[in-house]
């Protein structure tokens, strides 16, 4: 089983290879994972991890935004 931060990585590495032609459901279900992934982020003590792990969240939760941004574009205007 994967770290939290090997977690991180992986969704990181998913929502950069989301095509143009995600559909909202897709990056729904990855904003789901992320948040399963916030509550654990939620429990971890060492202040030096969480901000790197924090970081890691921080760019999970942009690339998710901006690829349901262009989901809900492309499902609403084609």
């Amino acid at each position: 089983m994967l770290s939290l931060e090997g977690r991180l990585a992986q969704l990181i590495k998913e929502a950069r290879n989301l095509e143009t032609g995600a559909t909202v459901e897709t990056v729904g279900g990855l904003q789901s994972a992320l948040g399963s992934l916030d509550r654990e982020l939620a429990t971890t003590a060492d202040s030096t991890q969480r901000r790197e792990l924090g970081r890691l969240r921080r760019e999970a939760g942009l690339l998710l935004a901006d690829a349901r941004a262009r989901a809900v574009l492309a499902r609403d205007f084609g």
